[in-house]
């Protein structure tokens, strides 16, 4: 029998949610806590960044595009019977056990491993830190206000205060929003490696 895991939806859609998720998956593959092989069926974004990461785990997962919308427990996705488990974490926002606990718990959580088997040093980016060049701190603020939710944002106005603080004590800075946007993982990490 296939004892392969299938995970429907990856580990989210936004990059903080994969890489977290992704770390949760390689501590418990890396401590022996998940035997199994893992397939990840997911979205594909349009963020370049966020397929860059993708690409990158490939190590950890095979990793499949979700094609389907309408697959629930109830009425699986052609080709189910072939694992011996499906994990579904589409809308894992929504989920009661989501709420209140560090993010790299649920997914562990999830993946069946109990959160406090897993040392403090395997919650940190071991995955994907040797996968990048190194950084090089450049000394600069960086202020980010932009997220993938425009939900999230600052506030053009406490984005503005933080801007006139730093100015103030003669603090070099870089705000994400008068930047470029970085447009590969690379770019991403070196922007924010630069950064004290």
């Amino acid at each position: 029998m296939d004892r392969r895991l299938a995970i429907l939806n990856g580990f989210g859609r936004t990059l903080g949610d994969s890489i977290i998720g992704l770390q949760a998956l390689h501590a418990a593959r890396a401590l022996g806590l998940l035997a199994r092989e893992v397939v990840l069926f997911r979205l594909v974004m349009q963020s370049p960044v966020i397929e860059d990461v993708y690409a990158l785990a490939t190590g950890l997962a095979e990793i499949r595009e979700l094609p389907w919308a309408d697959a629930t427990p109830d009425r699986p996705f052609a080709g189910a019977a072939d694992f011996a488990e499906i994990l579904d974490m589409r809308d894992f926002a929504f989920d009661p056990a989501f709420h209140g606990v560090a993010m790299i718990d649920y997914f562990l959580r999830r993946l069946g491993v109990d959160p406090q088997t897993v040392p403090p040093a395997w919650r940190r980016n071991t995955w994907l830190a040797p996968l990048l060049p190194p950084p090089v701190p450049q000394g600069y603020v960086l202020l980010c206000p932009n997220t993938a939710n425009p939900m999230r944002d600052m506030p053009d106005w406490v984005h503005a205060l933080a801007q006139r603080w730093l100015s103030q004590r003669g603090l070099e800075m870089r705000s994400q929003a008068t930047l470029s946007p970085a447009r590969t993982l690379p770019e991403l990490c070196s922007l924010v490696g630069g950064a004290r």
